[in-house]
């Protein structure tokens, strides 16, 4: 399920697999900004998906960052595509450069409640 700008999570409905996943945002080119609007669709998402008791992951693409990760996972998400957030902070000193990164976005998603 590929959830864009204008239908709201509700007007969807999802596959009969036993995985399903459920993408919201704006896919495309890397280096979007984060869509805030997204958060109150992921979280009416996230309630849909709790609902139905079925296994469905909720993947957020789009401007996901070391400074907003943890407020996209509080509003439910559970996968994230950080393509760009990774690439382009690249540094040289970590041993396969992008472990700087890594880390501050596991650090953040720690921090989630």
């Amino acid at each position: 399920m590929s959830i864009r700008h204008a239908p709201r999570p509700s007007q969807v409905r999802h596959g009969q697999g036993g995985h399903d996943p459920a993408h919201v945002g704006q896919p495309g080119f890397g280096g979007q900004s984060f869509l805030r609007s997204s958060l109150d669709k992921l979280r009416e998402a996230r309630k849909l998906i709790d609902a139905s008791g079925r296994p469905i992951r909720l993947e957020i693409d789009g401007g996901v960052k070391v400074d907003n990760i943890r407020e996209i996972a509080e509003a439910g998400a559970d996968t994230f595509v950080a393509g760009s957030a990774i690439f382009n902070a690249a540094r040289k000193e970590d041993p396969q450069h992008y472990n700087s990164v890594l880390k501050a976005l596991r650090a953040e998603l720690a921090k989630a409640k």
